[in-house]
C-alpha cells in the first residue's frame, strides 16, 4: 500500500512553527535578560533530554513532536542531503551517509556502494558546473513531490543490510536537476531516490 503524498514545504513550516512557538510576546516589565554564550558540546557531554511525543503540551514546556512513522524525519533528512549535495559540504554529507550504502536505484539491491567513493563524485564531478549555496533546491527538486514509503510496502523482498521499516523516499527532479543530478547520484536520471533508516541515529542507508 503506497502512502499518500505528504507535502513536504508545509512539513518543515509545522517544524518550524513548534521550535520557534510558545514563547509569547516579551513582556515590557522585568530587567532584560541576555543569554550567555554555550560552551561546545563534547563526547563526553550527557544527550540532550529529549521528552516522549505527546499531542499536546504545557505552556512554555518542552514537546516532543510525534511523527508519523518517522516520516517527517525522514524528509528533513532528505532535505539536509541535498543542501549539503548542492553546497559542496564534505562533512555534511558524511554525517548524512552510512559508510557502505544499498542501491536504491534503478531497483533496490543489496549491492553495497562505499560513501567514500559517493561522496567524491558529489564533489568532483566536473558537471557539478557552478552548482552552490546560490542554487535554490526547487531549481533542482520538486520538493512538494516527495513520497515517502515504508520500504515493507515497495518491496516483498528485503535486500540484505536494509529493514522493513526504512523509509523509501522517490523525489521528482526538475528539467535542470536531471541535467545535473544524473551524473552526481547514481540512477538520478529520472527521479531521485533514498532510503533512510529513522530513530535516535538516523542516516540515509539507500542512494
Amino acid at each position: 500500500m503506497r502512502l499518500r503524498r505528504i507535502p513536504l514545504r508545509a512539513t518543515l513550516t509545522a517544524l518550524l512553527a513548534l521550535g520557534c512557538g510558545g514563547g509569547g510576546a516579551a513582556s515590557s516589565s522585568g530587567p532584560a535578560v541576555v543569554d550567555a554564550p554555550l560552551a561546545p558540546s563534547t563526547a563526553a557531554d550527557p544527550p540532550s533530554y529529549t521528552p516522549p511525543p505527546a499531542a499536546t503540551g504545557e505552556p512554555g514546556g518542552p514537546v516532543g513532536l510525534a511523527t508519523s512513522g518517522g516520516h517527517e524525519q525522514a524528509e528533513v533528512m532528505a532535505v539536509r542531503f541535498l543542501e549539503a549535495l548542492r553546497d559542496g559540504d564534505e562533512r555534511g554529507l558524511r554525517r548524512l551517509l552510512d559508510e557502505r550504502l544499498a542501491r536504491a536505484q534503478p531497483r533496490l539491491s543489496s549491492a553495497r556502494q562505499p560513501r567514500d567513493h559517493l561522496i567524491e563524485v558529489m564533489l568532483r564531478h566536473p558537471r557539478r558546473g557552478n552548482l552552490g549555496p546560490d542554487t535554490p533546491l526547487e531549481e533542482l527538486v520538486r520538493l512538494e513531490g516527495v513520497e515517502v514509503t515504508p520500504l515493507r510496502d515497495v518491496t516483498r523482498r528485503i535486500p540484505d543490510g536494509l529493514e522493513a521499516t526504512d523509509l523509501h523516499l522517490t523525489i521528482p527532479l526538475t528539467a535542470a536537476g536531471r541535467r545535473v543530478l544524473r551524473f552526481l547520484l547514481p540512477g538520478w536520471a529520472h527521479q531521485g531516490a533514498l532510503v533512510i533508516r529513522t530513530g535516535v541515529a538516523p542516516r540515509i542507508v539507500g542512494l
